[in-house]
């Protein structure tokens, strides 16, 4: 009995001391537990801004040592600070943390600068290092944050227009962003208009009232432009219906003065290669085969008219003359001839041949001004020779006239009054002969010089 005591006793120390040593082995190997966590209060910021991130750690253990490695994308965020623990830039940060020992939680702060729009997510990166006060790795789970960056939409208050069309219709006043009132008139037929009104800035709002059911006489129609930052702008239509005979009587007016404005003037057409002309007759423009019926003084040539080519032919002496000829056939009359068009007034009529003539001659306008000049100058010079050479021929004329009668006039006083003393034979010698001969031949000479 008393050995069986003993044995029990022995036995129950044994338990004892095995329960003890499960106790304190137990406490040295328990591995303590954190939470790491990423917090902000402002996940969303305009660009420009600036927004701050925590980092808080919680434990079940007290702390000591703490390392661990961040990363965010430095194209939408730039470090600005970190306090004493945090350092790094260009997308990486290193927190160290060796100076504070015991607690069971930490708080450390981060500031960045929002450089562009996007988001972007501010995590560990690798494992970190929690210790507790006895160094002993301390198991951790982390929660990351993400903050978006938005562009800075600055709202515009523009609520204007850049255009006013109406169909049917037109405006009466020229169109201006800042005028805000018109006035157009439609037929009697017309119940409703349509208006397109282009905003000023394509993000506002057009609301158009007051266009349908119109009443003859006036009716006043509404374009409310509203600005994407809220504020409104109104132009208001005044719309003039017509009564019925009254648009009756504007239809005859106005079928009366397109009428008087058309008449006599041309349409040119192109369809399937061939070229039609219309005004009173319709003609077909055909290809001349017999050249020799050009008109005398034109050539072959190519002209626009109306946006269409067209084989013509021009002045030889004046291509650039308003009026051309076209070989063509009338529609109506089946006649094939030339016609003559007005490029200046934009019309067509039968060529009349008996102003070739007229046509093909040449005057001051038909020349060049050089040219003209250089005509001018012959002209005037010829006439200065002529007019110097009737000058020269009577002086001439007037200095033989003058010789004539100064001759008769000594001849017949010489008759008068030696006619029965003077005898040659006797009086002169052959030499005085010859010396006045020879005086008059030098007398008649100098007469001719002049």
């Amino acid at each position: 009995m008393r050995n069986l005591l003993k044995t029990g006793k022995i036995c129950i120390t044994m338990f004892l001391f095995t329960v003890l040593l499960t106790i304190v082995g137990g406490k040295e190997a328990f591995a303590g537990n954190a939470n790491i966590r990423f917090l902000t209060d402002n996940p969303v910021i305009d660009v420009g801004g600036t927004v701050n991130i925590s980092i808080d750690i919680e434990a079940d253990v007290e702390l000591a040592d703490i390392e661990a490695s961040i990363s965010y994308d430095q194209n939408i965020l730039q470090f600005v600070s970190g306090g004493d623990f945090i350092t790094g830039a260009d997308g990486y940060l290193r927190l160290t943390d060796k100076a504070s020992v015991g607690g069971t939680t930490r708080h450390y702060s981060m500031a960045f600068n929002v450089a562009a729009a996007g988001e972007c997510e501010v995590t560990l990166v690798g494992a970190a290092s929690v210790l507790d006060v006895n160094y002993e790795e301390v198991n951790y789970a982390f929660a990351p944050v993400k903050v978006t960056g938005q562009s800075v939409v600055v709202l515009s208050d523009d609520a204007t227009l850049k255009a006013i069309k109406i169909s049917p219709g037109n405006l009466e006043e020229e169109f201006s962003p800042a005028l805000t009132e018109y006035k157009v008139t439609i037929p009697f037929e017309n119940e409703y208009v349509v208006v397109n009104a282009v905003p000023n800035e394509e993000n506002a709002r057009v609301e158009i009232n007051g266009v349908e059911g119109l009443n003859t006489g006036w009716n006043t129609a509404e374009i409310v432009v509203t600005a994407q930052a809220g504020n409104t702008n109104t132009y208001n239509l005044l719309i003039y219906r017509q009564f019925e005979d009254e648009a009756e009587d504007n239809k005859k007016k106005t079928e009366s003065k397109e009428l008087l404005e058309n008449r006599g003037k041309m349409i040119v057409v192109e369809e399937a290669g061939r070229v039609y002309l219309s005004n009173a007759f319709t003609y077909e423009i055909v290809e001349l085969e017999d050249k020799s019926i050009i008109p005398i003084g034109y050539k072959s040539t190519k002209v626009t008219i109306s946006g269409v080519n067209v084989d013509a032919y021009v002045l030889e002496s004046n291509p650039k003359d308003n009026f051309i000829l076209i070989y063509a056939a009338n529609i109506s009359t089946g006649d094939t001839d030339f016609y003559q068009y007005d490029k200046k007034e934009n019309t067509i009529q039968r060529y009349n041949r008996a102003t070739k003539i007229v046509s093909n001659a040449v005057t001051g306008s038909d020349l060049s001004k050089n040219e003209y000049e250089k005509k001018i100058t012959l002209c005037s010079v010829i006439i200065a020779l002529l007019a110097l050479l009737l000058a020269v021929t009577m002086i001439l004329a007037i200095k033989l006239l003058l010789k004539l009668q100064d001759k008769k006039y000594n001849d017949d006083e010489f008759d008068e009054d030696d006619e029965d003393d003077i005898d040659l034979d006797e009086e002169f010698s052959d030499d005085d002969i010859r010396d006045i001969e020879t005086l008059d031949e030098d007398d008649d000479d100098d007469d001719i010089l002049l």
